[in-house]
């Protein structure tokens, strides 16, 4: 058959158009919008007994092949929690081997902040087989809806939060073989704050022994971003790790912000002038920024060597002279690594509050970026926009009507801002981006869709060098980003003013399935750099 290419229509077209349509069929598919957890809603209902003696109680939360609930224990009246995992909702035989893991490390546990093991067993149902997990319910809050609740530490709060997450990685990193959590994060920190600060750490789903020597090849990444270690992007995990966990979930606490969010200079989360601005002077915070500051140095090697280190340098005893951190060095030796390193991705959280919509299969990739809609932001754009161009208006309406032509030619390049400023407030308010990639077909798409419109930029993943998250320009000395994507000779640019922790999840998400780029590699060039790059490039 032969496509006749008047018209606007060509092979390429064409091709675009069926790739688009196979595009929609798997996004709306069976295949695509299926519960990882088909069987559940049926088979754990409230009130339910499990193996007789668990009475599960309300549903308190959901992962990417889990669900959680609150349950009562016949046997000791005490109330505990209970993880179940579907056979049908996994999406790899690696889910249930995490979930295996954890519940063998979890029955080797003994710590006043970890809760304490109670049971594991399956059971099957007509059409499916159940796993679960039962632990002691931990009181409190996750810190992370205490945060969202307003809830505000003080100083001496905030110092006891740091000395007990630090004494429970002490008590596993002592164990033999040490154990690593590798997803230390807001919400997997339970805070009892009714009579001081009792603190618990929750959720060992990605645990593994430090004896396994993880270090990056074919292992699983685990972590949420903005509290990931550089090192997990590789697929790495040290004791060290936990570290940077830690310290990240106090930048939390310390600042109000996503770490993610914050500024960072040379890798490093710059936290001191938002935490020092929260909390002004404190000779105990000033203790505990300095342990958080080392605790989140991007090279391993440049935290402590120990939780107890740690621990010790907050309780005031004299710390051993540091070197000059290597981080810098261990970056440019990362940036050798081959691009294909064989890392088995994890389903990873977007960044907290994002509206990053993310589906996946074994073969298949989408990330939905839906339009921002009417905010109050988009609606201030908006009134800026038309009042920017009524006074153009009425300043070329003033020039025609007195006959001056070349007044009016002089608001020409208002219009154009003009019109630029109305378009960009209209995308804004209208498109929806989604990034697709299948590795079947091996080609990533992106499609844009805006005003009932749409367009499909679809690249080849074998032609693909590089995918990054860049900076394009600076807006008063903020950084404006992209997700930058290139293919051959040609860098193709998509995001522009996302958020640059939407933009790395993207990104890193994008790199682990296609196996093109470096997870979380930013191009940063200077404010001085960007002037010469803007007039050259764009």
């Amino acid at each position: 058959m032969a496509f006749v290419t008047g018209g606007g229509l060509s092979t390429v077209n064409v091709r675009r158009r069926v790739e688009s349509r196979r595009v929609r069929a798997w996004r709306s598919g069976n295949g695509r919008r299926r519960a990882f957890f088909p069987s559940m809603a049926t088979a754990l209902e409230k009130g339910k007994a499990l193996k007789e003696r668990y009475i599960l109680g309300e549903e308190l939360g959901r992962g990417s092949t889990s669900v959680t609930f609150s349950a009562v224990d016949k046997a000791s009246g005490h109330e505990v929690v209970v993880k179940a995992l579907a056979l049908k909702g996994l999406q790899s035989w690696k889910t249930l081997e995490l979930f295996e893991r954890e519940s063998k490390a979890l029955a080797a546990l003994d710590h006043v902040s970890i809760p304490s093991y109670v049971d594991s067993f399956q059971e099957d149902t007509k059409d499916d087989r159940m796993f679960f997990l039962v632990q002691e319910r931990a009181s409190g809050k996750s810190l992370s809806t205490l945060m969202e609740e307003k809830w505000r530490a003080t100083p001496t709060q905030v110092e006891d939060v740091l000395r007990q997450l630090l004494g429970v990685l002490d008590y596993l990193q002592t164990l033999s073989p040490p154990v690593i959590h590798r997803d230390i994060k807001p919400s997997n920190v339970m805070i009892d704050a009714r009579n001081g600060i009792r603190l618990f750490l929750v959720d060992f789903g990605g645990v593994v022994e430090g004896s396994r020597g993880i270090d990056g090849k074919g292992s699983t990444m685990i972590g949420t971003f903005g509290y990931m270690a550089p090192e997990q992007f590789t697929g790495a995990a040290t004791a060290a790790t936990d570290l940077y966990g830690v310290g990240a979930t106090m930048i939390y606490l310390l600042t109000g912000r996503e770490p993610g969010e914050l500024p960072r200079s040379r890798l490093r989360v710059d936290f001191r002038a938002e935490a020092e601005q929260r909390y002004l002077s404190s000779a105990i915070l000033g203790r505990v920024i300095e342990v958080v500051d080392q605790l989140t140095e991007p090279a391993p090697e440049d935290r402590f060597s120990t939780a107890r280190e740690a621990l010790d340098t907050l309780r005031g005893a004299p710390q051993t002279a540091r070197t000059q951190p290597a981080f810098w060095n261990q970056l440019m030796s990362q940036a050798k690594v081959e691009a294909d390193l064989a890392v088995e991705v994890a389903v990873e959280a977007p960044p907290k509050g994002s509206k990053l919509i993310v589906e996946r299969d074994e073969d298949r990739l989408a990330i939905t970026v839906p339009s921002e809609g009417v905010t109050v932001g988009t609606v201030s754009n908006g009134v800026f926009s038309l009042t920017w161009n009524g006074i153009v208006g009425a300043f070329t309406w003033s020039a025609l009507t007195v006959g001056s032509l070349p007044a009016a030619a002089f608001s020409i390049p208002f219009w154009l801002v003009g019109g630029q400023l109305l378009r960009r407030t209209a995308k804004n308010v209208t498109e929806e981006s989604i990034f697709c990639t299948d590795r079947k077909t091996r080609r990533v798409f992106v499609i844009l869709r805006s005003f009932g419109g749409e367009s499909i930029q679809m690249l080849e993943t074998r032609q693909i060098q590089d995918i990054r998250v860049a900076v394009i320009q600076y807006v008063n000395g903020n950084p404006v980003y992209c997700l930058e994507i290139i293919e051959g000779v040609k860098t193709f640019q998509f995001g522009q003013g996302m958020k640059e922790g939407d933009l790395l999840f993207i990104q890193s998400q994008l790199c682990n399935f296609t196996g093109k780029g470096i997870p979380g590699r930013t191009r940063r060039p200077t404010p001085t750099d960007l002037k010469t790059y803007a007039e050259d490039e764009f």
